[in-house]
């Protein structure tokens, strides 16, 4: 419902653009379509990260037109028409794809430059920042929603109970396998993976 209408406000941050919003699955293995508006445009339901290059490149890609990229195969054929797709990510996660089709009468408003122009290339990808965290926080709140509303989160053998750090997660693994660390900078990118870059705080507070 969210998703929907958001769908009708990102018409007004692109105006006479048609999009698709596609969002990361829990597996990380695939991604399917949220929402679309504007005039429809055929695309797969879901498609695999390796098939949008914007999420292979970390930046947004461009198809289709004079000086267009190399397409991205859950994209329709786009000798005529160009496409822009724009990665979302927030917190060092990756949430899904943007991908806005530009009609060809605003073509002329695009000239190569890596793709795209420049001054409508850092809106777009301006835009695909807050929208990325807006569906980062908005899942967040449903996961907190999901937990406080649990009956295990009151459950009387859970009280005072603590929640693990990567830290001490990792070096009570090592501890209770017996099992030397041989080399420290797996042991670092395990604990990185999962938040926590040791000697790096996101803050004075610390993690």
């Amino acid at each position: 419902e969210a998703f929907d209408l958001a769908g009708t406000q990102w018409q007004s941050l692109f105006p006479g653009l048609s999009g698709t919003l596609f969002l990361m699955k829990a597996s990380h293995n695939f991604l399917e379509k949220a929402v679309s508006w504007g005039r429809p445009f055929d695309t797969e339901p879901c498609h695999l990260p390796d098939e949008c290059w914007a999420l292979r490149r970390g930046k947004p890609h461009m198809t289709g037109g004079a000086g267009g990229m190399a397409p991205c195969r859950h994209l329709p054929a786009a000798e005529d028409h160009r496409y822009v797709c724009l990665p979302l990510s927030a917190h060092g996660e990756t949430l899904g794809t943007l991908c806005l089709h530009i009609p060809d009468e605003h073509d002329k408003d695009h000239r190569h430059a890596d793709g795209h122009n420049g001054d409508r290339a850092a809106y777009y990808a301006a835009v695909a920042e807050s929208i990325a965290l807006a569906i980062s926080n908005l899942s967040l709140r449903e996961t907190l929603r999901q937990m406080f509303l649990s009956e295990h989160f009151y459950s009387a053998r859970l009280v005072s109970q603590q929640i693990k750090s990567p830290t001490v997660l990792v070096v009570g693994a090592i501890r209770s396998l017996n099992a030397p660390a041989r080399d420290l900078s797996i042991l670092n990118d395990a604990m990185d993976l999962m938040g926590q870059n040791m000697l790096f705080p996101p803050s004075v507070k610390g993690w």
